[in-house]
């Protein structure tokens, strides 16, 4: 029988079921401040102990056609860009923001128009100074080892998700980190997410994520995703220690990865660190 995670820890052991060696489960945040950024020892053993890393999307293995794919899918067609679905104001402080603010050149500028809206704004989200991603962090390690690193989708599925929910909640988004990001202002302090990431903080997270987000957005992009994960992470876990890595936003909640993994009949605990 299920049960809804209420611990605060973003790393967690899988267990029994007839597994011969544990599993552990991750909750990253894609992108840190590197200030922020925090590596346990006991993470760091986890780690160690798996044979293999799981990311949502990073496979070494996957063919060339396949990223190609993937890339095409990211673009508006017909060298189309995101002007067509903004208002001409938008588009102008966009093109003035990538200009003045992020400095890219006028070539590089024509690319990232022509992402589809949910691809520009992750692009915008991740355009940062001085940041960490701990996804990034466990693939360099994984390399350091020599370990294979797997996915649990193909990167054509992952977008076929988002291209699934409305990209007026994409372009709302852009339009709002745009009008921010151009006055310029310094951000203090910590949000509310970050916070409660460094606190491990999984119920908090899970809330912030669900209300943060609109229905139809998180109903697709993690609700969805998390039920059609569950069977592959299975396969993998029943052939070797697997460690995997995902937004901790994956894990909380009656349709969290935590919850899900335990309604299959398996053991899933916190491992708790010394930052707790």
């Amino acid at each position: 029988m299920g049960q809804v995670p209420t611990e605060k820890s973003l790393l967690w052991k899988i267990s029994g079921k007839d597994l011969s060696q544990p599993s552990y489960l991750f909750g990253t945040v894609h992108v840190i401040d590197s200030a922020h950024f925090f590596m346990p020892q006991v993470w760091l053993d986890a780690f160690q102990a798996c044979q293999v890393l799981v990311t949502e999307n990073n496979n070494d293995s996957w063919k060339i056609k396949e990223v190609r794919q993937a890339a095409r899918l990211q673009r508006y067609p017909n060298r189309g860009t995101v002007a067509k679905d903004l208002s001409e104001v938008d588009f102008r402080r966009l093109h003035t923001f990538l200009q003045d603010s992020l400095k890219l050149t006028n070539k590089k500028i024509k690319g990232v128009l022509r992402l589809k809206p949910y691809v520009l704004l992750s692009a915008l989200s991740n355009n940062k100074p001085a940041t960490k991603g701990y996804e990034r962090e466990f693939i360099r390690l994984a390399r350091e080892r020599k370990l294979p690193v797997q996915a649990l989708a193909s990167p054509t599925q992952t977008l076929q998700y988002l291209e699934r929910v409305d990209q007026k909640l994409f372009l709302q988004q852009i339009v709002w980190d745009v009008s921010v990001k151009a006055k310029g202002e310094p951000i203090t302090g910590i949000d509310s997410m970050t916070m409660a990431y460094l606190q491990q903080d999984l119920p908090t997270i899970h809330r912030l994520n669900e209300q943060g987000n609109a229905k139809s957005f998180f109903d697709i992009a993690v609700n969805e995703r998390n039920r059609d994960w569950i069977p592959v992470i299975e396969d993998m876990i029943a052939s070797q220690p697997t460690f995997i890595a995902v937004g901790a936003g994956h894990l909380g909640g009656e349709q969290g990865l935590i919850y899900l993994l335990r309604k299959q009949g398996y053991s899933v605990l916190p491992v708790f660190s010394t930052t707790n």
